[in-house]
């Protein structure tokens, strides 16, 4: 933090002097509030440009009088008056920290908040969020008060082709689902001309759910896949892996995610192909079995048998969609790899496209540790603590309730099996649907 100011100082230290500090300098943005309620608007924004110093680091030097235009700016842009425990939310984020906030207390007016803060010291923002609906929804919403600063905005539109993407990216502050922009930066490094680069390096990312983000799916690749004609699942290998039996020709693991052939599931292969041998010797003709056919057979088992229709994919217009398991919403452009989304369009008796292959591929956490400075929030970040300051050096912020919750959390059940769960879950929707009480289920 050095060469942050005063500021920057006044908010180092423990986590306990740290929320009495950020509440101190709340406090003084209030006694500033009447000196910018007659105020026009051109004049607000010269009192908040006059709070960020003029060194090469542009540090705030004025961070109550600056918070206090903040909040002025909020109430005549997006009709929201930030409470107190919103300023010291987004305070903290301009810190760096990763900030906790109960679930209504207004994270994204705070995240708004934050882009301006970072704005106004010349940084360029990306407000990355878990999907491109929040990133558009949150974009529109806070345009109002990015506006009223001269700050530059857009969101990255799943659909949205290289020239607009390139576009939105030389803005000031841009919204953006986190797979987006990972796979953004993947494409840029596929690039031989510098022009055709989309990305222009941001500053820094504030980052929406920051638990399911930086922590959850951390170590989770983003893989961009590329079609690569060469052999994939053909009909006869598909008819075949239908009429196999699961426990005699093949077995699936406990988790669900990997299926294995059995030593008589490659007899029965081998019987059916008339080939001698499944893994690459002679046959009766003495020319060997194919190399990729073991992988063909292994791609349509795991087509067959671990990827459900409606689950992990949909079927629209003749073609195979991903689903994002981790959102529950289609992910537009991008397919599986290795012969995978050829093995699903053969199970769906689909027109068959080229087989796919790894292009690049980045996790979460690096793409992250791509940005020179961060902050998050979240409403569990607690329980992430220890990961967000390993994987990021990251510290977390409690920002207590602007009203006490009125929530009551009953304890956790533990179950032996999934089925157990199940059962209980069900008996327990069935019994509170009797009092006539409304159930979501997540």
């Amino acid at each position: 933090m050095a060469g942050f100011g005063w500021f920057w100082k006044a908010m180092g230290s423990s986590a306990t002097a740290n929320q009495k500090k950020s509440k101190t300098i709340v406090s003084e943005s209030t006694k500033a509030a009447d000196r910018l309620a007659d105020a026009p608007d051109a004049e607000v924004v010269d009192i908040a440009r006059s709070c960020i110093g003029t060194g090469e680091d542009r540090a705030i030097v004025d961070a109550p009088l600056l918070l206090a235009a903040l909040r002025e700016a909020a109430s005549r842009t997006v009709g929201l008056h930030p409470f107190d425990v919103q300023l010291q939310g987004a305070l903290r984020m301009l810190v760096g920290d990763v900030v906790e906030m109960a679930t209504g207390e207004g994270k994204t007016l705070v995240g708004g908040l934050t882009a301006v803060g970072y704005g106004l010291q010349g940084k360029k923002v990306h407000v990355i969020t878990v999907n491109s609906f929040l990133a558009g929804r949150d974009e529109a919403w806070m345009g109002p008060l990015l506006d009223f600063f001269g700050l530059t905005h857009g969101a990255i539109r799943e659909e949205a082709g290289a020239d607009e993407r390139r576009d939105v990216y030389a803005r000031d502050v841009i919204f953006t689902a986190v797979n987006e922009a990972g796979f953004d930066v993947l494409r840029d490094q596929l690039i031989t001309r510098r022009a055709d680069a989309v990305r222009t390096p941001a500053d820094v990312a504030v980052i929406d759910e920051a638990d399911s983000v930086m922590v959850d799916e951390a170590l989770v690749p983003l893989v961009l896949a590329g079609s690569e004609p060469g052999p994939a699942p053909a009909g006869q290998i598909t008819d075949l892996v239908r009429r196999m039996e699961e426990n005699r020709h093949f077995t699936v693991s406990g988790d669900h995610r990997s299926v294995f052939l059995t030593d008589e599931g490659a007899a029965f292969v081998e019987k059916e192909l008339g080939i001698d041998s499944l893994y690459g010797e002679a046959g009766d003709s003495g020319d060997a079995a194919p190399g990729p056919l073991l992988s063909q057979v292994n791609v349509a088992l795991h087509a067959q048998h671990l990827l459900t229709r409606d689950v992990h994919y949909i079927v629209r217009d003749g073609k195979v969609a991903l689903i994002d398991n981790a959102r529950g919403r289609v992910a537009e452009l991008q397919r599986w790899p290795d012969g995978l989304q050829a093995a699903v369009e053969a199970k769906e008796g689909l027109k068959v496209t080229d087989g796919g292959r790894i292009l690049d591929q980045i996790t979460v956490q690096a793409l992250i540790g791509l940005y020179p400075q961060k902050c998050g929030m979240t409403g569990t970040a607690v329980a992430a603590s220890d990961q967000l300051r390993q994987f990021y050096d990251l510290s977390v912020s409690v920002i207590e309730p602007n009203v006490p919750t009125k929530r009551f959390d009953e304890v956790d059940h533990v179950f032996a099996t999934d089925e157990d769960r199940d059962a209980a879950v069900i008996d327990h929707i069935v019994e509170v649907q009797g009092t006539g009480q409304p159930v979501l289920v997540g």
